[in-house]
């Protein structure tokens, strides 16, 4: 199975959309409300290059397929070059996971990370939460099938969310803290189904 480096994550960056509280509830170990994907990654020359289809989103979510998922700090294609296995990733880059995941039309996909009080980057995270969201976003690493739209690939299904990374650089959102206010990849040219996609802006 090739995996999918793609650019498509978004990051925190409350100039490019309306900014949202988080809220950081540090006794629980649970961050709320952090926007995990958005629904348009663009090129560079600031038109669309890749969507992912409203009701692709909303049926993953309601199938529970971004609930209980991981959640890592190191690159999907940066730790796969390390180990040398692209699907095996270290425990330790392990920093929770996403539950009460949640759909909102218009905007993306947004959910509450339960992390690990014990691992030391957490404080570094929940302190960019709550002071540079823009920072950082999140880049989901997904398995679906796609379609291509003039110049333009529309992601129809979500088959399964492997795990979602804390990246530098995203493409889908601008924030960590977003208003919940309403490519290098191998796709199969004859039938348009994606292996896997990884939304990172790390591998151009």
């Amino acid at each position: 199975m090739d995996l999918l480096l793609e650019n498509f994550t978004e990051s925190l960056n409350p100039q490019a959309t309306q900014s949202a509280k988080l809220a950081v509830d540090r006794d629980a170990g649970v961050i709320r409300g952090l926007k995990i994907m958005g629904l348009v990654r663009k090129g560079p020359d600031g038109k669309p290059r890749r969507i992912y289809e409203e009701t692709a989103l909303a049926e993953a979510v309601a199938a529970g397929k971004f609930e209980d998922v991981i959640c890592n700090y190191t690159p999907h294609h940066e730790s796969s070059k390390k180990v040398g296995v692209k699907d095996s990733r270290p425990v330790t880059e392990t920093l929770g996971k996403f539950k009460n995941v949640k759909f909102v039309k218009g905007s993306g996909v947004f959910g509450d990370l339960h992390y690990l009080k014990t691992v030391k980057f957490t404080e570094t995270l929940c302190e960019a939460c709550e002071r540079m969201p823009d920072l950082w976003g999140f880049s989901p690493v997904m398995d679906g099938e796609t379609t291509l739209k003039g110049n333009v690939q529309h992601v129809m299904k979500i088959e399964v969310v492997k795990c979602v990374d804390l990246v530098r650089d995203p493409a889908t959102t601008q924030s960590l803290a977003e208003s919940q206010d309403s490519e290098q990849e191998a796709v199969c040219e004859s039938c348009g189904k994606a292996k896997s996609i990884l939304e990172s802006q790390d591998c151009d």
